[in-house]
């Protein structure tokens, strides 16, 4: 009998140790999965910033490109 408590504690503390490592690897998975995400929203941020600057640029030559145009037309105005 007491063989086979011995056998029985021995199957519980396996299953145990089991579950035990399964829950630590699922936890695992997701603090990975979760850091993934936070890398990838932090790129979209600097991305977003990224394209917020260009656009800014892009504004700027237009502005410049219009006021260049602009000075041209006046100046073959005033040739003519």
């Amino acid at each position: 009998m007491n063989e086979f408590l011995a056998e029985k504690l021995t199957r519980v503390t396996k299953s145990k140790n089991k579950s035990e490592l399964e829950l630590a690897r699922v936890k695992n998975k997701i603090r990975k999965h979760e850091q993934n995400l936070r890398k990838m929203k932090q790129r979209i941020r600097e991305i977003i910033e990224k394209m917020r600057e260009e656009e800014t640029y892009l504004e700027t030559a237009k502005k410049e490109r219009d006021r260049i145009s602009q000075q041209f037309n006046e100046d073959m105005d005033i040739s003519i």
